[in-house]
């Protein structure tokens, strides 16, 4: 799910301006250094995200609440972090036994996302409709949290090889249709 507005709850001389339906899109290293002002003064946005991964906790541009900060998010919680240069969101499902390595996943997909560092997140997303991790999806949570702790790599390895099969099903099926 990425950022596609926020509004901010205080602003300090010498920032972006933040304006109520103000586009915003901080990428790279700019998005790295405002995040990490964020998390340190534990700052606190009303957001809106486009997509549909988060779907059906988060439609999008439903507004909820990003609180920063360096606290360690407990699994189940919607988080805010950051992925390939660009502000993600989606659940945390599950991390290593030393807490330095994350796995998330959209609540409208099946499979995990690649894992993640924990100094990625930048915080926790509030006023979100609960979601529980059951079933199926349950059982992936535990498996990906056994692999990670495993290897990185390996789970990492897991996760593209499952998204390959997943990938090459669906064309199978579109070409019998």
């Amino acid at each position: 799910m990425q950022k596609s507005k926020q509004r901010e709850s205080s602003q300090t001389p010498n920032e972006p301006s933040l304006e109520s339906g103000h586009l915003i899109e901080f990428d790279g290293e700019i998005l790295q250094v405002v995040a990490a002002t964020w998390k340190r003064e534990l700052r606190s946005f009303e957001v809106t995200f486009g997509g549909v991964s988060m779907i059906p906790t988060i439609a999008p541009g439903e507004p909820v609440r990003l609180v920063c900060g360096p606290a360690p998010p407990g699994l189940g919680t919607v988080i805010a972090f950051i992925y390939q240069g660009r502000l993600a969101v989606h659940r945390l499902i599950a991390q290593s036994a030393d807490g330095q390595w994350l796995v998330t996943r959209g609540d409208a997909h099946f499979l995990p996302d690649p894992p993640v560092r924990s100094t990625a997140v930048i915080g926790v997303v509030e006023a979100t409709r609960s979601y529980a991790e059951s079933g199926r999806r349950g059982v992936i949570a535990r498996w990906a949290a056994i692999l990670l702790n495993m290897s990185p790599r390996l789970y990492q390895g897991c996760i593209f090889i499952l998204g390959s099969a997943r990938n090459a099903t669906a064309r199978i099926f579109r070409w019998l249709r």
